[in-house]
Formats: structure tokens, C-alpha cells, sequence
């Protein structure tokens, strides 16, 4: 994904400060892929799945969360996993909602409904909080991770990373979506140039914008 590059950099920095490696050859059939992302980025995912790994095993969760900023500074909020949960909230508070006004047996209680709505709108405002207005599209954004004194790190504050992928579009998947938002959104798909371009061949969504002659193939899955 072109987004690597810019959700890892923290990562990327560390692996060059410690000329970290991960001691495997690189396969011939991977670097030879035409997704390859290059050595830095494959190297940066490496370690941060191997540091992750293990903060999991050798820490306590008390200590987990200061582990993973301190040594695996890495944080990202995803429009596409945020629009999954912001739906699946909804659909349990429908489904909830048809049970209590069913009285069915297995209705849910006031707290439970009261809970369920609570973490509804909890979704949908991380959701809504990835659209960018002057853009007119949701992106996905890095929580910005400033290391202190102490050698730990913050993240009290993220960036957008203006980058064009299909995913993007997941952020439609919520039904009550602002139909300005959909209105721009879908802007994208006619556009047949520029960096949010869309409308880039025969097939109405490529994996990636800007309709250059690099432009990604085509994922069926995010045009189903």
C-alpha cells in the first residue's frame, strides 16, 4: 500500500538508528512482486511485527501499552476498520432494538441498550473524525508519537495521510453517512485526473488513485 512509507516512519527510524535486521533473506519471488514496497518498508514491518510479538509474550498488560510506544511506535486509526466496527455497532443496536420492541425473551436489558448506544456513537465519531474537509475524503491518520525525556512516547495528537487508496470508500458502509460526504466521495469516482482520481479504466474502483501510468490493479473484493 503507498501509505506505508508514511504510517511507518517512526518504525523506519528506529530500524536505521539500531541497523536492525531481521537476519532472513528477502525470498527472490517477494522482492520480485509487483507490490513489493521496498527493503526499508519490508524491513520497518518486519520488526514491528516481531516487536509486537514480543511486547505480547515478555510483558505484563499493565505495561504493555508503554512497551509498544516506547519500542514498536506505531498507531494508526484505519477508515476502513473504523467503518466495519461503526456498522457492526449499528447492526447490534437494530438487532437489540427489534428484540425490545419484540419483548422477546431474550431482550436486552435498559443498561445493555444504553451501553450498545453509547459505543454506537463512540464508532461513528472515530469514524466522521477521518473526514477531511478540505479534501472532501475520509483518510486514514497516524496517532503522532513524540518520544520524551524518559525515552517514552505520547500520542496525543494525529496527522492524516492524504493518501489515495480504494479503502477510503469503506467510510460509505454507514448508512446514515452525511449525503454531502457521499456527494463528494463519489466525486472521486468520475474524476480521470488527479490525486483523487478514481475513474482511472473499464472498472469503476482501482486500488489505488491518481490515474497515473502506475496506477494499482483492480481489488474485486472493494468493488463488491
Amino acid at each position: 500500500s503507498p501509505l506505508w512509507e508514511s504510517a511507518l516512519m517512526n518504525v523506519t527510524q528506529i530500524v536505521r538508528d539500531k541497523k536492525w535486521n531481521s537476519g532472513m533473506s528477502i525470498p527472490k519471488e517477494v522482492k520480485d512482486s509487483f507490490d513489493y514496497p521496498g527493503d526499508d518498508i519490508y524491513n520497518s514491518y518486519i520488526y514491528l511485527l516481531q516487536c509486537l510479538n514480543e511486547g505480547n509474550n515478555n510483558v505484563t498488560s499493565q505495561n504493555h501499552t508503554n512497551y509498544t510506544k516506547q519500542f514498536c511506535p506505531f498507531g494508526m486509526l484505519d477508515v476502513g476498520v473504523s467503518a466495519v466496527l461503526a456498522k457492526a455497532d449499528m447492526d447490534m443496536l437494530m438487532i437489540g432494538q427489534i428484540l425490545a420492541d419484540k419483548n422477546h425473551l431474550t431482550r436486552p436489558t435498559m443498561d445493555e441498550m444504553a451501553s450498545t448506544k453509547a459505543r454506537t456513537n463512540r464508532s461513528m465519531d472515530m469514524l466522521h473524525a477521518l473526514w477531511d474537509e478540505d479534501r472532501g475524503s475520509f483518510f486514514n491518520r497516524l496517532v503522532t508519537l513524540t518520544q520524551t525525556d524518559d525515552g517514552w512516547y505520547n500520542s496525543n495528537a494525529t496527522m492524516p495521510l492524504e493518501t489515495s487508496i480504494a479503502y477510503n470508500f469503506f467510510s460509505m458502509i454507514d448508512p446514515m453517512l452525511n449525503s454531502s460526504l457521499v456527494a463528494k466521495m463519489s466525486m472521486q469516482l468520475l474524476q480521470r485526473s488527479g490525486k483523487l482520481s478514481f475513474n482511472c479504466g473499464s472498472y469503476p474502483l482501482w486500488s489505488v488513485g491518481g490515474c497515473t501510468n502506475n496506477s494499482s490493479p483492480i481489488i474485486p473484493l472493494v468493488n463488491y
